[in-house]
């Protein structure tokens, strides 16, 4: 009996080191924590360490803020351009109104003409609100001298018609205040004034604008994917730390029982002082590796609690994840599937962003076309620009499916290596229960069995670490097929 309660003591320390010699529980605590003698332990998960993450980001929210500021710059661009837009619906009008401007000031007499359209016009407004008879009288016959005097320019009735009238007078000025806020004196503008002035910020700069609020979301969307990435690496390293930790205290224990027997043996002489100097040194090296571990459980902790945002005070605990073997199929490096290497064509940042741009270059080369010749500068250069971008998606395609093959192939490697630790942890319970058999027989010593207890830790820790590699390299996967980041070795498995 005795033997079987260290065995499920080292067993706990290994698989459960959150729970430590002298902590008390609250059996109404609730589900996600556990109140101890240190105080209260918040448990955390896998998506709630990502969702934190993500939430704490000090470079995702700038990134954030520098997209709705971009919001704001376009909603005011916008009503700007309502404006310009008004001018340019105005801007036939203007032309006509200019050409009757210019030709009234072309000849004195068309001049005189709309001088006395303007007196003309006051006398008629002064008669329609007068009472007083004589002062009618006096008005008329004013109205009567200035109509002979009209007549007496001796005017075409074409060169009346192309004089400004008083109405036709009071929309010029106001046109032309409107006009002169953008430059305009001339209405008479050029194809490339009138690109330049109208057609490209109103219709080439909100497409460029769109493209640049597009790419902030997608970036937002990729530097949260690598947030997650990392955080579920860093997660799975402190879940392996932490088992490597009470696995290095088991080593430790069972060094110290070992060099206890070796004492017993040196004090009977059956044993040497060099032999004993031996198992002592390996004792101290156990004590050592068993406190490195602990630091760099701590160290890794410290990490995940300033990633998710928490202060270091406060104590967590992290869940053990389900495995993904129940929605994943076996991988093989020898087979890769179409879908890796034809999906992502659209999907990650990099094509997405170039389509994006290609297709605003196209339709500013159509606005181009219309306002340029073909075989003017500015023409060359947009559709240069144009088939530079699509130059630029093809080689990015291309590097994305070869980025695509190399997660696919990280996951066939890490899932080979999961499947051989399995196999390894078989066969060690399978020598562990022949121990627990020799045990009960009297047949092997309780340092024996600590040995034995030892080895099927080592094999479990090596089996969850392997799994968590492999769970890191399929979402790796996932995101190199999708949005992003794109596949990079570094943070393909969970080595520390």
């Amino acid at each position: 009996m005795k033997k079987r309660l260290s065995l499920m003591l080292i067993v706990i320390m290994a698989f459960n080191p959150i729970i430590s010699v002298g902590e008390t529980f609250d059996a109404d605590a609730d589900s996600n924590g556990t109140q101890t003698a240190a105080g209260y332990v918040r448990t955390v998960s896998l998506e709630e360490a990502q969702d934190a993450a993500v939430a704490a980001s000090v470079a995702i929210g700038a990134v954030k803020t520098e997209r709705d500021q971009l919001v704001n710059t376009i909603a005011d661009y916008n009503d700007k351009m309502e404006g310009l837009n008004a001018l340019y619906e105005a801007l036939p009008a203007y032309e006509t109104l200019y050409e009757k401007y210019t030709f009234t000031n072309s000849n004195p007499r068309y001049l005189q003409y709309f001088l006395y359209e303007q007196t003309l016009a006051e006398l008629m407004a002064a008669l329609a609100s007068e009472t007083d008879p004589m002062v009618i009288a006096q008005i008329s016959a004013e109205i009567a001298a200035t109509q002979t005097a009209m007549t007496a320019l001796g005017l075409t009735e074409s060169e009346i018609a192309g004089i400004l009238t008083v109405e036709e007078a009071l929309y010029y000025q106001a046109y032309a205040e409107q006009f002169e806020k953008v430059g305009i004196a001339d209405p008479n503008l050029s194809q490339k004034e009138t690109y330049e002035t109208f057609i490209e910020p109103m219709y080439v700069v909100p497409v460029q604008m769109n493209v640049g609020l597009q790419t902030y979301n997608l970036n937002i969307e990729v530097a949260e994917n690598g947030i997650r990435l990392a955080t579920e690496k860093l997660y799975y390293g402190v879940l392996t730390l932490e088992k490597t930790g009470a696995l290095a205290e088991s080593r430790r224990s069972v060094s110290e029982r070992e060099l206890y027997e070796k004492r017993e043996l040196y004090r009977l002489g059956k044993l040497s002082k060099k032999e004993l100097d031996k198992v002592e040194n390996m004792y101290q090296m156990a004590v050592y590796q068993a406190a490195s571990a602990e630091r760099k459980y701590e160290s890794a902790m410290m990490n995940l609690k300033f990633l998710m945002g928490l202060s270091p005070e406060e104590k967590i605990a992290l869940n053990e994840p389900e495995s993904k073997e129940d929605t994943v199929e076996t991988y093989s490096a020898a087979t890769v599937p179409e879908e890796v290497l034809t999906s992502p064509a659209t999907n990650r940042i990099e094509t997405s962003v170039l389509s994006l741009q290609i297709s605003a270059k196209e339709s500013e080369l159509g606005y181009v076309a219309d306002y340029f010749s073909k075989n003017s500068d500015y023409y060359h250069s947009v559709e240069g620009e144009l088939n530079a971008l699509n130059i630029a998606l093809k080689e990015a395609q291309y590097t994305i499916e070869t980025e695509n093959v190399g997660a696919y192939n990280r996951v066939a490697e890490a899932f080979s290596d999961y499947e051989a630790a399995q196999f390894e942890y078989t066969v060690q319970v399978g020598d562990w229960e022949k121990v627990q058999t020799y045990a009960e027989q009297g047949l092997v010593t309780e340092f024996q069995v600590m040995q034995a207890e030892l080895l099927l830790s080592q094999k479990k820790v090596a089996l969850d670490k392997s799994r968590y590699d492999w769970m890191v390299s399929t979402d790796q996967l996932k995101f190199s097929l999708e949005t992003g980041p794109g596949f990079d070795s570094e943070i393909g498995g969970t080595n520390e």
